[in-house]
């Protein structure tokens, strides 16, 4: 904890400094002059306190022999904060009220058909989901039904190929070293063959959407012996996806008796409550809602704090109408509850607080949440921008603002920004300032074609934008980094202009992975500008979207498709010729969406050996009339969504004859599509196949 605490404090210093150099950025001649002198003072303090850290740096190095610490080489695995805060929360003897789930989940998992079987654990954040699927995991009698079991993490952030590889790591022994050339393919195919033959029990912790799913079904095996799979989610929609056929296991709050239990045992262990302490503890657990996160993270409040716990009691309870939830998450009384350093706020409220909070705040992150239909008002802004330079961090999406401001450059350190405005007209060229600035997520619909020069951003990995963007040419001069590329960490651009589809703007982004063009699509063809995306040689995930204003794209013969593709979208291009023979020679092609009248015309056919790879199908809102599959075509085809196609008339014959066909979803069907569905169910079985129906 010293250690950290001394590293943060010279992770200030240093922070503040350029932030001050950053304050006087743009400022006028007598501002500047006054700022220079400051601006010595300010050093003069820095040094010292640069001297003062270094002395308890040099205070903690000596006392490793007291304290018996030992220092760890470079690659020796070290828990981060983040693991020994989940280790607070997640000791298994610390388990309160989730005995019962756990015995269901445990015979939903030995006993039952022998078929595999994805178990969904669905509930908030915070109420222990992940508790209630470890205390599963290591059961002794789950450990003796399984012969392979294996815990993977997923969050939001999840990357396909390391989950891939660790499970192979886990499975089948091999080495970082084997598996470096291996693709993501292969090394499916190879865990897939591993639980073929395995009984086994995974658990995918903390799945956020369905499109992880999408990605991964496929590789774990049915092998009818008994395998299953728990997810834990707090979205429902994702719990549904997995398992439709089955409902998902849904964690309730704690109850009174139970939310003191765990509060009592996180703060006293294994002593008993003092009894003049007992009826405030029990008045802060139950100011928790029942909520299990927040129980351990008031009690960790507690054993932190050195004052009188009733100071801490008042400041939670008060007012009483308030639970300890929601003033967690938005009220005053959270900024009494951590240490000054604290490196994350949520607030609803943030217009007081922005006032109200000193300057010079160390806070990193703050994640806004609008209660009323106010928005950031230019004098708040300035407050933001003077009381916490060190944000790296900035959600406000959900309070919005009322113009973008020019000055938001001051916040030099910010590495995520969103916003959102219904109002704003334009979008300010500081923005483009903010060279740490990592991810940029901006929904403003009165900003149209906004130009937004991003060629000095070279941190930018992800730039997100509702509506059109309209990129300037890049330099003549052009701003390069170390690897030649003014933009080699970009890997997410949406809603790009076709203007900018030049060979000249897409050669500067050599490493982005998913692309969206958003505009007038037909304008570009006769020049050819479509095939420029070729350059984008590791392109997997493109979403094409006509502007409605804009004539349709009558063919996509003009459009030169990257080999690496992966996934594709298509929306509201109006296509007059069936797409299906240009798109189904993509090698690579593993989902492909055709939405909103992607293709206007009545009859779809898929040639002979077409779409080697596709896996997933969507088609939403088309007018088709009749779809047709040729023999060979899309062997690796396994799901297919039929979505508001209202006029088709029957599916295609070839569907009951493909070998990896698994799952077919149909939204307010025609009669006959459902008739066919039925047969295509009952010639392949239940067990193997799963048939989803949506009536409007």
């Amino acid at each position: 904890m010293q250690v950290r605490d001394a590293a943060r404090e010279a992770e200030d210093l240093i922070d503040e400094y350029v932030a001050s150099l950053a304050q006087q950025r743009g400022e006028n001649l007598l501002i500047r002059i006054k700022n220079s002198f400051l601006g010595l003072l300010a050093r003069r303090r820095a040094a010292e306190e640069i001297k003062r850290v270094k002395r308890k740096f040099e205070e903690i190095y000596k006392s490793r022999e007291t304290f018996g610490i030992q220092f760890t080489q470079q690659g020796d695995v070290i828990q981060d904060d983040l693991s020994m805060r989940k280790r607070l929360i997640f000791e298994e003897t610390d388990v309160v009220g989730l005995d019962a789930d756990a015995d269901a989940i445990t015979e939903r998992l030995t006993k039952g058909e022998a078929r595999r079987v994805v178990i969904a654990v669905v509930g908030m954040g915070g109420i222990g989901k992940t508790t209630l699927a470890r205390k599963v995991y290591n059961n002794p009698i789950v450990v003796k039904h399984f012969e392979f079991r294996a815990w993977v993490y997923v969050s939001q952030a999840y990357r396909v190929r390391d989950l891939l590889q660790a499970l192979v790591k886990r499975a089948m022994g091999l080495t970082m070293e084997a598996m470096k050339d291996m693709s993501d393919e292969e090394l499916g195919f190879e865990l897939r063959k591993y639980l073929r033959s395995t009984p086994y029990l995974i658990v995918l912790d903390d799945v956020w959407g369905t499109e992880f799913w999408e990605q991964l079904d496929q590789v774990f095996a049915n092998n009818l012996y008994g395998s299953r799979i728990i997810i834990t989610t707090r979205h429902k929609d994702v719990a549904i996806r997995v398992n439709p056929k089955s409902p998902p296991h849904n964690l309730h709050f704690l109850r009174e008796e139970e939310s003191w239990e765990l509060f009592s045992k996180k703060v006293f262990a294994d002593e008993k409550c003092p009894d003049d302490l007992e009826k405030l503890g029990k008045q802060m657990a139950d100011k928790c809602g029942g909520l299990p996160l927040a129980i351990v993270v008031l009690a960790g409040v507690l054993l932190k704090k050195r004052e009188d716990p009733s100071v801490v009691v008042q400041s939670v309870i008060k007012p009483k109408e308030e639970k300890f939830l929601e003033v967690l998450k938005y009220g005053s009384s959270f900024s009494s509850l951590l240490s000054h350093s604290r490196r994350l706020g949520l607030h609803s409220n943030m217009f007081n607080y922005i006032s109200s909070n000193p300057s010079a705040s160390k806070l990193r992150s703050m994640l806004c949440f609008g209660v009323d239909e106010r928005h950031l008002s230019s004098k708040e802004w300035k407050s933001l921008y003077n009381g916490f330079p060190l944000l790296r961090v900035l959600d406000a999406w959900d309070v919005g603002v009322e113009v973008i401001p020019g000055d938001i450059h001051k916040l030099i350190h910010l590495r995520y920004l969103m916003l959102k405005s219904l109002t704003a007209k334009t979008l300010p060229a500081s923005i483009s300032n903010l060279w740490n600035l990592q991810t940029l997520v901006v929904t403003a619909p009165c900003i149209d074609r906004p130009q937004l020069n991003i060629w000095k951003m070279k941190e930018l990995r992800h730039l997100h934008f509702h509506g059109q963007l309209l990129l300037p040419e890049p330099p003549k001069k052009k701003v390069k980094d170390d690897t030649g590329n003014a933009l080699s960490n970009l890997l997410t651009l949406s809603c790009l202009s076709p203007d900018n589809c030049t060979t000249s703007v897409l050669s500067m982004m050599p490493n982005l992975l998913k692309l969206g063009i958003h505009g007038d699509l037909d304008k570009h063809r006769l020049s050819r500008t479509f095939y420029n995306l070729f350059e984008l040689k590791r392109l997997q995930a493109l979403k094409l979207e006509r502007d409605r204003r804009c004539n349709e794209l009558d063919s996509l013969e003009y459009v030169v498709f990257p080999q690496s593709l992966i996934k594709l979208t298509i929306v509201e291009t109006q296509l007059l010729e069936d797409p299906m023979e240009v798109l189904g020679q993509l090698p690579n092609l593993q989902a492909l969406k055709l939405k909103n009248a992607a293709y206007s015309g009545h009859a779809l056919h898929c040639g002979r050996n077409v779409f080697p790879k596709l896996q997933v199908l969507k088609l939403v809102n088309l007018a088709i009339r009749s779809w047709t599959i040729a023999q060979g075509a899309m062997p690796s085809l396994r799901r297919i969504v039929i979505n508001r196609c209202g006029h088709l008339e029957g599916l295609p014959s070839a569907l009951g004859e493909m070998p990896a066909f698994q799952e077919l979803e149909l939204w307010s069907p025609h009669g006959q599509v459902v008739n066919e569905a039925r047969e295509i169910e009952m010639a392949r079985g239940k067990e193997k196949f799963m048939l989803v129906i949506y009536q409007s």
